[in-house]
């Protein structure tokens, strides 16, 4: 079963003795509810309280909008939790969660991008996958967004500047079938070898 805890007064701690999850997940931490809690701290605190309730195999996911290997250490130092979860930040950078999870096992200060090219890679594998999870007509659509999310990520890279971008995905959106999509995402591997040589290599 799946229970969804809320609260606008310090009571997560006794819900969650009640549900009594084997499975405790922070989905986000907002400063909500600040006549009931005070401070963003208080909230901090009562949102991290779902733990008391998890049973000796339980496990306590956190958020964060964790988007770096320190900003991930000082979640899980903070909240004990067993895991964190990496949202938005993976948006067209698909390899993010595995990196920083590589880098905190091995104790590496940073996460280590793949080259622009390998990038592209995982981004044509991603269009294929929607594709065939969501159909041609849907795959399609979807892809849009990912590949703007993934065209924002190159930009701040290094890899591809602001114009070719946008005349990049204005053409790309333009496309109505996912093969044809996918045929134009393979040329943009062409001018990453062009102008991204540096971070291909």
């Amino acid at each position: 079963y799946r229970f969804a805890v809320g609260a606008n007064l310090p009571k997560i701690a006794y819900l969650t003795r009640i549900a009594q999850p084997d499975v405790a997940v922070v989905t986000n931490v907002h400063p909500a509810h600040l006549a009931g809690f005070g401070s963003l701290n208080t909230i901090i605190r009562e949102k991290t309280a779902i733990a008391e309730g998890l049973g000796e195999d339980g496990v306590f996911i956190a958020n964060g909008d964790i988007d770096s290997v320190g900003k991930a250490r000082t979640v899980l130092a903070h909240t004990g939790a067993a895991g964190i979860m990496v949202g938005r930040a993976a948006q067209g950078q698909w390899w993010l969660p595995g990196a920083i999870a590589t880098a905190l096992a091995d104790g590496s200060p940073e996460a280590r991008a793949p080259t622009v090219v390998e990038q592209h890679a995982m981004q044509s594998r991603l269009l294929r996958a929607l594709t065939d999870f969501h159909g041609e007509f849907l795959g399609a659509r979807i892809a849009r967004k990912h590949t703007t999310w993934f065209l924002e990520s190159l930009v701040q890279q290094g890899a591809l500047s602001d114009v070719f971008a946008r005349d990049f995905r204005r053409s790309f959106n333009a496309l109505e079938s996912a093969q044809a999509q996918a045929r134009y995402h393979e040329g943009l591997v062409t001018h990453l070898l062009k102008d991204g040589m540096s971070l291909a290599a």
